[in-house]
């Protein structure tokens, strides 16, 4: 059709402008590995990775359970198709683990309809609009943070290990960088409900 005939040329366009435009930087900066390796691929340049900095706010969080024994688990992330949070929900319900998701999103209401359908309203609860103070809270108080992204970086779960609390973590990405196997979380390789079960029970 004549508009994917225009799109198509548009893009060529913007991708040829990108291109030169990526020759007159002095300096290219990547948020993780993951991003310096595709500048290097796309741009053919070298790039100086400089992580997301984090709040002192949620390393200085008062813990509510001394041993930190919440029985809750907890996500952050838009309610957006790649997040896959479908994926958490499915494995928290099958395992019989309350979960709290934070955020907001496009997928929201078919995720809520994917609870009803699961019978997992008394294990899933939703929130959002939470101050920082209130987020810090929640990761401080929860028993692990749970991502099932592709993530150029994910600041959200390094938030939460401020915090002391472990997160489980698709091995992809910038969570391949941040989170530290058996230290500071649990790394699962295969981004579907079976492989998240397994590093849950782990």
């Amino acid at each position: 059709t004549m508009a994917k005939f225009v799109f198509k040329l548009l893009f060529n366009k913007l991708r040829k402008d990108d291109l030169m435009a990526s020759t007159r930087a002095d300096l290219i900066m990547s948020n993780s590995n993951e991003v310096k390796n595709r500048v290097s691929k796309y741009y053919s340049r070298d790039s100086v990775v400089l992580y997301p900095p984090v709040s002192n706010l949620f390393f200085e969080t008062e813990i509510k359970d001394d041993d930190k024994s919440c029985r809750k688990y907890i996500t952050v992330a838009r309610l957006v198709p790649y997040k896959r949070v479908d994926i958490i929900i499915k494995a928290c319900i099958e395992l019989k683990r309350e979960l709290l998701i934070i955020g907001k999103g496009s997928e929201e209401k078919s995720l809520k309809k994917l609870v009803a359908s699961l019978n997992g309203s008394n294990l899933i609860k939703f929130d959002s609009n939470l101050s920082d103070q209130q987020l810090a809270f929640e990761y401080s108080n929860s028993r692990a943070f749970i991502f099932a992204a592709y993530e150029d970086f994910g600041l959200t779960p390094v938030e939460c290990m401020a915090t002391g609390t472990p997160v489980i973590a698709y091995n992809r990405g910038g969570l391949s960088e941040t989170v530290i196997d058996n230290k500071s979380g649990i790394k699962y390789e295969e981004q579907n409900t079976e492989s998240l079960k397994k590093a849950i029970l782990k």
